[in-house]
């Protein structure tokens, strides 16, 4: 046995170590097999990508030619510009100032007297009756100003005032609007809780009442549970009275014996039939009682989903009421913010009226000043001319005008006709300037080309390297494969044998153990008796039981003749009955030919049919998606385990937030509702925010002093809901990038126009996601409408890659340049494709 066992353990060990070789060498092929795929995608993925990069060096060499032919050809150009036209040019604009100052004077002069008076009394004019039609009555020149600043005070009164109401109004309207919501959320909420306490309650006691199917079931139970008492003491009392008839052949009620045995045996049956009926009724009602018992748990664990639903149907009574007054409070504040507003509406027409009257009256007042002054002026000249005389007139003034004038013509055409020959050198340099940047790129596009494609063809020899050396692996390892599955099939073999083998010699072992043991046995048991004979009766004893052994001899002899006979009627019927499971099995064998026939007349028509349909079935196609599928399933048993492994981590994370639920999120229904409460806060806030945040803004310049020694002061100015209010000290920093920039670009506008190069450097500082993209949508509105200006360059210097995709949207960039450092911390500037 020993030798048998560590024959088996050496083979088993023997077959395990080739197993695993072989499962080794097996997976090695897989993975072999999938590197080699991989290496001829990738191989064919390289050759396309190579297709895609056709080029040669003769095209880039053909690039430089015609960049430097564009070169050659803008330097000419550029000497060619006569650079003493800039400086004619300059001269002639002088020309034209002094003359322009000149006239300016003469006009100044001869229009002094006469017009002052004449613009205050058409603005009079203009101005009274519109004034007369708002205040009510007609004021004086004198008094127009001081009577429209008084009425305007009394409207900006009227004005805040309404304000205010409408301010509160619309405070209630959206306090209204928050519990509205509040309500309604909370009404949500509970109508969700109520269709799952529902849902709990018809799963426990389906379309009848809960109270109603909750009274039946204990009732149900208690008949139970009394039925089984009843049975527990019929069974204890039909077992006293079998005991009885048993002992004393009586009837156990009337103590009346039976006068025979044959009624006894009747009675004792029938007890025997109605006790044997009792554990069949009592498993019957038990499994009864445990099928209302379970729905009694079912029932008591539904019956807090119940008191909850009775409870939640009583809030949502309860909010829907107070849901109906919110709504009629927020219709209330919504009227009266809506009165508040129309008349808000009237007051503030009136008061940008009136400001446009007082600006006319404040114009009329200055212009009334400054008549009074050159009136003053006119007496004290006229006295003067009185004395001293004068030989200019309005004559002499109109001469001096009109030689001016022509002059002025005369050089107004010289400035165009340089400005024609500038514009035309500078349109053929910008034309030539287009060329030589086009062609620049399509040279670095053929050199990035080229780079690529050596890049690729490396990888591609690699690739190919690889496939090769993957194959030569996949050759010596399916050559090592067939000596080692017939070596595991051989060692298979003979584990099976000596698995056998020592299966046989054990059972013949123990059955040899067996008859031994009970030799042993036996003769021990001999030996007993007949050293207990000879002790108690000695060698009388001892004869009378050698003459029991020699009968018994015989009697063993008999037996064994019998046993043999046995043996062989045995032996006989196991050969018929071994003849029979052959024709047995023949029979089954024919049974499962014919139908295995039958099945393979089938498969043959379904052949047909389908090597019918298979000239219109892509193959090529299915075969590829049959090779997807085989990879899909071998990446999807590789993530199997991984998958096992984490669905092990997810189960314990389950178990920790479910700890985490049941202690940190116990109150979590009220932190929402007052989280809840915060956050529409903070959007009512947000929506009041947007009612008063900036509409647009202005530049003004105001002037002050006289005509003669007038000044300007700029301002930047704010509008928000109609009401004009200065930017400093009121804006955010985001608030004044944009009005840095806006004013840049009006300033630009106005007085850049020879020079038209707009550069802005970080324009997205402390601006958020929505004004950059409004920035962004705004400069290429501006762009569009300006690139076809012959002086407009824009250059924007940022590091916000957001911005610059919003810009590559639009397609305005024209050329995009990126600044890097180098391995040696040098900056490079690079420049990039607007794709």
């Amino acid at each position: 046995k020993t030798a048998a066992l560590t024959k088996q353990n050496m083979l088993s060990d023997e077959l395990q170590l080739l197993r695993s070789r072989h499962l080794s060498i097996i997976e090695s092929k897989k993975r072999l097999t999938k590197l080699i795929e991989d290496d001829k995608a990738q191989i064919q993925a390289h050759k396309n990508r190579l297709l895609e990069f056709e080029v040669s060096t003769s095209e880039i060499e053909d690039a430089k030619a015609r960049v430097e032919r564009e070169q050659k050809k803008l330097k000419e150009l550029e000497a060619t510009i006569d650079h003493s036209v800039k400086e004619k040019l300059q001269n002639k604009e002088n020309e034209l100032k002094e003359l322009d100052n000149r006239a300016s004077e003469l006009n100044d002069e001869m229009n002094r007297l006469s017009k002052q008076s004449d613009s205050s009394a058409k603005l009079y004019e203009e101005c009274i009756e519109s004034v007369q039609s708002i205040i009510g009555k007609k004021p004086t020149k004198k008094d127009l100003e001081r009577e429209l600043l008084t009425f305007k005070r009394e409207r900006e009164k009227n004005i805040h005032d309404l304000k205010a109401l409408r301010n509160q109004a619309n405070n209630e309207a959206s306090a209204a609007d928050g519990k509205i919501g509040v309500a309604r959320h909370h009404i949500s909420v509970r109508k969700r809780e109520i269709e799952k306490h529902q849902a709990t309650i018809r799963a426990a006691c389906g379309d009848t009442e809960f109270m109603e199917a909750l009274a039946q079931n204990e009732k149900a139970i208690e008949d139970i549970k009394e039925q089984l008492a009843n049975i527990r003491g019929a069974e204890l009392i039909y077992g006293k009275f079998f005991e009885r008839a048993q002992n004393s052949k009586c009837c156990p009620l009337c103590t009346r014996s039976f006068n025979e045995d044959v009624e006894n045996d009747a009675f004792q049956g029938k007890l025997q039939t109605i006790m044997q009926r009792i554990p069949e009724q009592r498993e019957r009602l038990n499994n009864k009682l445990k099928t209302n018992e379970d729905k009694r748990i079912r029932l008591r664990a539904a019956q807090g989903s119940y008191i909850k639903l009775e409870t939640l149907n009583k809030d949502i009574a309860n909010l829907e009421k107070n849901l109906g007054e919110f709504e009629k409070e927020k219709e209330n504040a919504s009227n009266r913010a809506d009165v508040a507003s129309a008349e808000l509406i009237e007051i503030e027409n009136y008061t940008s009226k009136i400001d446009n009257m007082l600006k006319t009256a404040e114009e009329i007042t200055r212009l009334l000043k400054e008549c009074n002054a050159l009136q003053r002026d006119i007496s004290e000249l006229e006295n003067e001319l009185n004395f001293m005389g004068s030989t200019r007139t309005m004559a002499d003034c109109q001469k001096d005008m009109e030689e001016i004038s022509m002059k002025s013509q005369a050089v107004r055409r010289d400035i165009k006709r340089l400005h024609d020959d500038i514009d035309l050198s500078r349109r053929q340099i910008q034309a030539v300037e287009n060329n030589i940047r086009d062609f620049r790129e399509n040279l670095l596009n053929c050199q990035h080309k080229l780079d690529f494609k050596v890049g690729v063809e490396m990888q591609l020899k690699e690739y190919e390297e690889n496939l090769k050396e993957h194959i030569e692996e996949l050759k010596k390892i399916e050559k090592d494969i067939f000596p080692l599955e017939a070596q595991v099939e051989e060692t298979a073999a003979a584990h099976e044998n000596a698995m056998g083998e020592w299966r046989i010699a054990e059972e013949n072992i123990v059955a040899e153990q067996n008859i031994f043991m009970r030799y042993i046995e036996r003769l021990d048991e001999l030996n007993r008796r007949i050293s207990r004979d000879e002790a108690t009766s000695g060698s009388a004893k001892l004869e009378s039981a050698m003459e029991q052994c020699t009968e018994l001899q015989k009697l063993i002899d008999r037996l064994k003749s019998q046993i043999t006979e046995t043996t062989d009627r045995i032996n006989a019927l196991e050969k018929d009955e071994s003849e029979r499971r052959g024709i047995e099995r023949d029979l089954q064998d024919q049974i499962k030919y014919r139908e295995m026939q039958a099945e393979l007349a089938t498969c043959e028509n379904e052949l047909r049919e389908l090597e019918e349909k298979q000239g219109s079935t892509d193959v090529s196609a299915l075969t590829e998606q049959l090779q997807k599928a085989q990879d899909e399933e071998t990446n999807l048993i590789d993530k199997r385990g991984s998958i096992r492994g984490e669905l092990v981590q997810m189960r314990d994370q389950i178990r920790r937030y479910e700890t985490e639920l049941s202690n940190d999120y116990a109150d979590v229904d009220g932190r929402y509702g007052q989280l809840f409460l915060d956050v529409k806060t903070k959007e009512l806030a947000v929506s009041d925010l947007d009612k008063y945040n900036i509409d647009y803004i202005e530049i003004r310049a105001d002037n002050e002093g006289s005509a003669a020694n007038r000044t300007f002061n700029y301002r930047v100015v704010m509008f928000q809901n109609g009401s004009e209010l200065n930017m400093r000290g009121r804006c955010s920093a985001g608030q004044k990038v944009l009005a840095s920039i806006i004013i840049r670009l009006a300033l630009a506008e106005t007085f850049c126009i020879n020079c038209g190069i707009f550069t802005l450097d970080e324009p997205t500082t402390n601006l958020d996601r929505e004004n950059i993209e409004s920035l962004a949508e705004s400069l290429a509105r501006l762009i569009s409408r300006k690139r076809t200006q012959r002086n407009f360059q824009f250059v924007i210097i940022t590091h916000d890659e957001e911005f610059v995709e919003y810009l590559s949207r639009y397609d305005i960039t024209g050329q995009q340049y990126r600044i890097k450092k180098d391995a040696y911390q040098h900056s490079t500037i690079i420049a990039e494709s607007n794709q």
